[in-house]
């Protein structure tokens, strides 16, 4: 049974569930709320409103999981037009990615010395095992472990000689 009350429910906005409220666990700075359909959400300790088992709840969503406002009893908790929370998730999403670029910017030297002590690395080895094997040309062009260009190969013969 959903209680109605007097209140301003958003106009034109009919993506949302209206439920009652059948469990409520409180946590340092919120509540986790289970409606009666099974489904969970939480309301954060600055809610205008205290959750209480019995209450009716509606939760506007988007894309069926992400909710975008809730009114408990009427009394709106947050909302937001779904263009608002699309707003939010690109202003997020761009912020995200400033952070990532500006690490990947700071750790790229770091990371290029290593892939450039790598590949020193691995070309010694390489011209080791060509001393060491004189048929590593030969081998190399029938492995599927390697693919080497015949150029590359005579270029590393002169080198080794």
């Amino acid at each position: 049974m959903i209680i109605e009350t007097q209140c301003e429910f958003p106009e034109n906005d009919s993506r949302f569930d209206e439920c009652l409220i059948t469990g409520v666990d409180s946590g340092e700075k919120g509540w986790s709320v289970t409606r009666d359909d099974d489904w969970s959400c939480w309301i954060s300790s600055d809610s205008p409103v205290i959750p209480k088992v019995g209450m009716s709840i509606r939760c506007y969503t988007q894309n069926s999981s992400s909710i975008r406002g809730i009114f408990l009893d009427g009394v709106k908790v947050f909302y937001r037009t779904e263009d608002e929370q699309r707003q939010i998730w690109a202003d997020e999403t761009a912020k995200k990615n400033a952070a990532n670029e500006a690490r990947a910017a700071r750790e790229r030297p770091d990371r290029d010395k290593r892939w450039a002590a790598f590949r020193r690395s691995l070309l010694l080895v390489v011209i080791d095992l060509w001393r060491v094997i004189p048929t590593l040309p030969e081998i190399l062009k029938h492995t599927n472990y390697f693919v080497v260009s015949r150029q590359w190969l005579s270029m590393m013969h002169l080198m080794v000689i």
